[in-house]
């Protein structure tokens, strides 16, 4: 295992060290030697051989250097993984602190001084990005000189988490608000792998429209799942009215395809003027589904698709019209998704499932923050 130490000085009067350690591991390199060379290796290394006998060592080596590593087998030889560990230091003072954070105040406050040593007093620190944190004890400290004025998104990320962890809020907004401002400019516009961080980043800073654009997003292009990390930072009123806005969405979906599939295994006939025209478009209504996937109507639970996926897949499907006649006669559709008892008499099944489908997707809504309510479930 390697060691690294390295000690930061806020103030060389300080009274507190905060520790932090990181772990990077160090992948085993991988190498050929003639299988020659190992055995005189392992020799070397078994017997007294090169204690004892520095002539037969040169010997052994000479002959080595000479083996023909072309004509010979060679071994994967692999060094050994190991984890380099770096150990940072932080020197500040305990009013700073205090003042700052409302949680180190209270470690400071309960952990007694004669706990420690007679110079400082050390408090481990679990997890802490250490550029980060550096970044908000120079913002603590008045060191704002040593303060970025821009940020990347994980950079922007790591360090909400750390105000948030011990309630940095009040010293650190200032710059909180002008890194946000740095990066509005790639904020998302569709799903990807930083989707979640962005809405943290936007629920931590009270931006609420763009937390309704992401979270938007997030219901509807999305199966609302995330990479652990991101996703352990979300606080669970988000993930769970977005969880439950997703599955409205797909049971509506699901319960409009069932009630087209069951319009037309009905008793009531669909169409009037061709004997078969209804069982025709029930099979090509069932062949569409099951190209899709669709047919048998799935449950809810078993669905990992965004809705977004899910109409696209529907979209796919051509439709016949519900009667041929009805084209001839000018029959206007008479929304027969709607739950209405009217006969049903539509230019094209395709046009009013699409229509529907598009209702159904600009109703979706992302989430709202209320600062006295908390968060709305209107819009599911």
């Amino acid at each position: 295992m390697c060691l690294n130490s390295e000690l930061c000085v806020f103030d060389p009067a300080g009274d507190v060290v905060l520790i932090v350690e990181t772990h990077q591991e160090i992948f085993p390199i991988s190498f050929e030697i003639p299988v020659e060379t190992t055995s005189i290796y392992n020799t070397l290394q078994n017997d007294d051989l090169a204690n004892d006998d520095p002539a037969a060592t040169a010997n052994a080596i000479m002959h080595c250097s000479s083996v023909n590593v072309s004509s010979r087998q060679h071994e994967v030889v692999s060094s050994q993984s190991a984890k380099n560990t770096r150990t940072v230091r932080m020197k500040v003072p305990s009013k700073h602190l205090a003042f700052a954070s409302p949680v180190f105040a209270g470690m400071i406050g309960v952990r007694g001084q004669d706990e420690f040593d007679d110079t400082w007093t050390e408090i481990p620190l679990a997890g802490d990005d250490i550029h980060a944190l550096k970044i908000l004890l120079n913002i603590i400290h008045g060191h704002h000189r040593k303060v970025p004025r821009k940020v990347e998104r994980p950079m922007l990320w790591e360090a909400l988490r750390l105000i948030d962890k011990y309630e940095f809020h009040e010293v650190t907004e200032v710059f909180t608000d002008i890194w946000y401002g740095e990066l509005r400019q790639k904020l998302p516009t569709g799903p990807d792998n930083d989707l979640a961080s962005w809405i943290y980043i936007c629920s931590e800073l009270n931006q609420t429209v763009v937390l309704e654009n992401t979270t938007r997003i997030a219901i509807l292009e999305t199966d609302c799942s995330f990479p652990s990390r991101q996703e352990a930072q979300l606080p669970y009123w988000i993930l769970e009215t977005m969880q439950a806005r997703r599955r409205s969405v797909l049971s509506k979906i699901l319960s409009t395809l069932s009630k087209l599939v069951e319009m037309y295994e009905g008793p009531r006939r669909m169409c009037h003027q061709v004997v078969d025209y209804d069982a025709l478009a029930l099979g090509k209504l069932i062949r569409g589904l099951k190209s899709a996937r669709l047919y048998p109507i799935p449950e809810l639970a078993t669905l990992t698709t965004s809705p977004k996926d899910l109409m696209k897949s529907i979209r796919d499907i051509e439709l016949a019209p519900l009667c041929n006649s009805s084209r001839k006669k000018g029959y206007k559709h008479s929304g027969f998704l709607q739950d209405d008892d009217e006969r049903l008499s539509v230019l094209h099944l395709d046009q009013e499932l699409r229509d529907l489908l598009i209702r159904t997707e600009a109703q979706v809504q992302g989430l709202e923050l209320h600062k006295t309510s908390g968060p709305t479930l209107d819009g599911a």
